[in-house]
């Protein structure tokens, strides 16, 4: 390849923007976690809007994305009051006031354009009643400028973490979602 003594004057003048990684915190009251469990055939669904969240990410390039994702369970309702406060005693809310997942790696990574999303498989580890087990889930990315709205839903088997309700369905599913905009300095 042949260059012109202006073009690559230009070229080094102007090189090409570097990948840049951007810390990222929740945008106050943009989360959200609902949850669907059943005992003894009766649904039990609830929520919290207490989810903090922070990551560090470089838009065009996530596979080098992390994050961690904290919701707070002292707020959790479920319509019930009496049944709000047996939730919270099963879950130790007491001694484990949060429940954590911990990203370490976005598999299939790619880019995410302004105004699109994708979904990807992020791998971490998740904390509930200080019991931390390994967790693939599917989460959907969609961007807003600098804005990143973020989606998933999994299972969790709650006996698993030490969650032991007398009737109560082997699955629990999990909504989550908030959006993350650059941390401010």
């Amino acid at each position: 390849m042949t260059f012109k003594l202006p073009a690559l004057i230009c070229l080094l003048a102007f090189p090409m923007a570097a990948a840049q990684t951007v810390p990222y915190t929740s945008v106050p009251g943009s989360g959200k976690v609902e949850f669907a469990y059943r005992v003894t055939l009766i649904p039990v669904n609830g929520n919290t809007p207490d989810v903090q969240a922070s990551a560090t990410a470089d838009l065009s390039h996530l596979n080098s994305a992390t994050a961690q994702v904290t919701v707070a369970l002292a707020n959790l309702k479920t319509g019930i009051g009496l049944r709000d406060r047996h939730a919270l005693d099963a879950l130790g809310a007491r001694e484990y006031p949060n429940v954590s997942f911990v990203l370490s790696r976005l598999s299939d990574a790619a880019t995410v354009a302004d105004g699109q999303s994708v979904t990807l498989t992020g791998e971490g580890t998740f904390t509930l009643r200080g019991v931390t087990k390994s967790l693939k889930t599917p989460i959907k990315l969609t961007r807003q400028g600098q804005q990143l709205r973020v989606y998933t839903t999994f299972d969790i088997h709650p006996q698993d973490y030490g969650v032991n309700v007398i009737g109560a369905d082997g699955t629990t599913t999990l909504k989550v979602t908030f959006v993350l905009a650059p941390a401010q300095p």
